[in-house]
């Protein structure tokens, strides 16, 4: 089964080399599949992507008493940020693949 280079790469580099020879494929009926799985696919988990929040600077500090989360914000910035009805930009602090701490905005909303 032919699987569009996004569901197989886990770095940018990797991508680049898979797209070269996914674009070296002949247009087919198998390709055009693989074309439309991979559009639902990003449809379905769209609300899954993280939004980076602007102006916000986060990392972690090793003391003797543990770990400590250090925030930083650029004021400036981080006005750029959307503001919910209520009047709050609201975000999370995460945790990365590789163990580096970054801010993402929360902008769930209840659906009535």
């Amino acid at each position: 089964m032919l699987r569009h280079p996004a569901f197989r790469c886990r770095d940018y580099d990797s991508y680049k080399d898979e797209m070269h020879e996914w674009n070296s494929i002949p247009n087919s009926v198998e390709k055009h599949n693989a074309m439309v799985e991979y559009r639902e696919e990003v449809e379905r988990t769209k609300h899954k992507m993280v939004e980076f929040a602007k102006g916000v600077n986060v990392k972690t500090v090793k003391t003797q008493y543990g770990e400590i989360i250090k925030v930083g914000i650029n004021l400036e910035e981080f006005s750029n940020n959307p503001i919910n009805e209520r009047g709050y930009i609201n975000f999370d602090i995460l945790t990365s693949k590789d163990g580096n701490k970054y801010a993402a905005l929360d902008t769930y909303k209840k659906e009535s």
